[in-house]
């Protein structure tokens, strides 16, 4: 194995929010009367801190409350963030992490009761050995609670972190992690390639990057192995449309 330690970050890496936060931004924009946000826009404008991201697309923060504007933003959210997925294939990956043996935990700039909340909601929160997140939802980043974290643990072990904006590798960079970005979150894939570390489009290329080239020919020979259930469905509709064919049998299933 390389890494026996993966920090995983959530929003946009583990979940699929991207849309959810455009819309829920949205509605705070079309409230002021502000040019609304895409997702060229956003890819243009996004970053940590949100204070700073809030700036770019026109609220004008001496006038409002930022605190006040991140609480609008969280209703918003909340109301929508039941519609987003986990990421395609994450949650295979991370079961097979586990699997194998890998602690897995969850680095975010998200309130930690929001994301509990989610893991719970998504059925994958056993998987992980620890949340280290914010005890609050406005999103400063979260380089000080990493380093807080690595400290209090006396961590010290090779780790991986994996992400989707550049924040993640500055995370990564500050606490001396390996960094994996992904291609499918609140990172422009154009900008991501420019940062220098591996760049990747679907999460099963994570083996590569994890596991040593024994577990990979364990991995890649069990991928090869004829899918029993769907062999005996198979056998069965042929059969069973044998006898529909030989004895004029009317049904109605849909096969």
């Amino acid at each position: 194995m390389k890494y026996k330690h993966i920090f995983w970050d959530w929003n946009g890496t583990l979940i699929d929010d991207l849309q959810t936060s455009i819309d829920s931004v949205n509605v705070t924009l079309a409230k002021r009367n502000l040019p609304l946000m895409n997702k060229e826009r956003y890819f243009e404008t996004f970053s940590f801190p949100v204070e700073e991201y809030y700036k770019k697309i026109g609220l004008d923060l001496e006038k409002e409350n930022y605190e006040e504007l991140a609480h609008e933003f969280i209703d918003n959210y909340n109301k929508r963030v039941h519609e987003a997925k986990l990421q395609k294939h994450s949650a295979e990956v991370i079961a097979k992490f586990a699997m194998y043996g890998i602690k897995q935990y969850i680095l975010s700039a998200s309130e930690k009761e929001i994301l509990l909340k989610g893991l719970e909601r998504y059925g994958i929160a056993t998987f992980f050995t620890d949340i280290i997140a914010l005890d609050n939802i406005y999103a400063e980043g979260k380089i000080d609670i990493a380093k807080t974290w690595f400290e209090e643990n006396n961590f010290d072990q090779k780790a991986l972190m994996i992400g989707d904006t550049y924040h993640d590798y500055e995370v990564a960079t500050a606490l001396g992690m390996d960094c994996i970005l992904y291609a499918g979150g609140h990172g422009a894939l154009k900008a991501l390639y420019t940062i220098g570390v591996p760049v990747i489009t679907d999460y099963h290329q994570l083996y590569d990057y994890v596991f040593d080239e024994c577990t990979l020919k364990e991995i890649n020979k069990a991928k090869v192995k004829p899918n029993i259930d769907q062999a005996f469905i198979e056998n069965y509709k042929n059969f069973y449309d044998d006898q529909k064919i030989y004895s004029k049998i009317d049904h109605k299933c849909d096969w």
